[in-house]
């Protein structure tokens, strides 16, 4: 059963951060507790696999990706880099003659765990950090805007990019001053903005308590173009782009450029309502976490570090009933030219 803030609040957590369930000081440390058990390994349901479609080459990973731990493309393994590091594989086969290819610089494996190699390598490589998943797609677009629930009617966007004559956008004030960037008030059935938007640097959202959709309004085809999907909580929205180079694999399944699977690390990202998920799934080890958190306040670092290292042996436990060390799948290769497959050991 996947842990909410609701279940959290009704538990035993209660008793020890010594304060009402409801109260912002209880959220505010189940979720400095959470965020720090997060960054203390890869415990049960923290790495996901999940799968995205890329739109003009780009693939841009929502709030909730922290890390991209391995890729797969069209049954080929793709190198993740940005400017100042490679993630290598590790486990392959032996280099020999298939470590370098003939130009010398160009790694190539053959089968391996998240398949093989067809046609030309491919990469992955950060290109920054953007507010929309997809870019304006031309000049004489409109953004709309599109509220999921009737409480954030009212609301505000602000768009900063530039508009059709690559100008800043920028909001003319009755007092004959400007301020940066343009203003959508969300109405029903949708906001919008008055100029055109050509390309989008940054948004800032008010608090919302439902989902809030972007497109992009081509007058001249009356057709809505997908921008970007908002969750409540996200105010600044930016997330990580890289630029993918997958060879000649042909086309994905989704009707876009390409199909990409990854797993993933998932990032922190605060519990605000009583729906939303606690990422630590075990209320015991958070428990000791929020004991944690205290102590150190106390002033007593000594019990505090003691403490820790009993919500991480929480945490090892957990991984340890989930995936016991004793049952570990091996590949054999061949015995005798006949391949034996895959067993286990128990």
């Amino acid at each position: 059963m996947l842990t909410t803030l609701s279940i959290a609040s009704a538990s035993a957590l209660r008793n020890i951060a010594g304060s009402c369930p409801a109260s912002p000081a209880f959220i505010q440390l189940l979720n400095d507790a959470t965020r720090r058990l997060m960054r203390r390994g890869d415990w049960p349901g923290l790495v996901v696999p999940i799968h995205v479609c890329t739109r003009a080459g780009c693939v841009v990973w929502p709030r909730y990706v922290g890390t991209v731990r391995k890729i797969n493309v069209c049954n080929q393994n793709v190198p993740i880099h940005n400017s100042w590091y490679e993630l290598l594989p590790y486990g392959e086969r032996s280099w020999g003659n298939q470590g370098i290819r003939a130009n010398g610089n160009q790694s190539w494996w053959g089968n391996n765990g998240f398949g093989a190699w067809c046609g030309a390598p491919a990469a992955m490589v950060l290109s920054g950090k953007t507010p929309v998943f997809q870019d304006m797609l031309g000049e004489g677009r409109f953004v709309r805007a599109y509220a999921t629930m009737n409480i954030d009617l009212g609301k505000r966007i602000r768009i900063f990019g530039t508009d059709n004559n690559g100008q800043r956008l920028k909001t003319n004030n009755t007092d004959g001053t400007q301020t940066e960037g343009v203003e959508i008030r969300i109405l029903n059935p949708f906001g919008s903005t008055a100029v055109y938007v050509r390309h989008i640097d940054r948004i800032l959202l008010d608090d919302m308590q439902g989902d809030v959709r972007l497109y992009g309004y081509n007058p001249s085809t009356d057709l809505l173009e997908d921008i970007g999907l908002y969750e409540p909580g996200d105010v600044n929205p930016a997330f990580e782009r890289y630029k993918l180079t997958t060879g000649d694999c042909g086309t994905g399944s989704c009707g876009c450029s390409t199909s990409v699977v990854a797993l993933v690390k998932l990032q922190y990202v605060p519990a605000r309502y009583d729906n939303d998920l606690v990422l630590i799934d075990n209320l015991d080890a958070l428990k000791l976490m929020m004991q944690v958190i205290k102590l150190e306040e106390a002033g007593d670092r000594k019990g505090a570090r003691e403490t820790e290292a009993d919500a991480i042996r929480e945490l090892n436990l957990d991984l340890n009933d989930q995936s016991p060390a004793t049952e570990i799948p091996i590949s054999v290769n061949m015995f005798n030219s006949v391949p034996i497959g895959r067993q286990q050991c128990f």
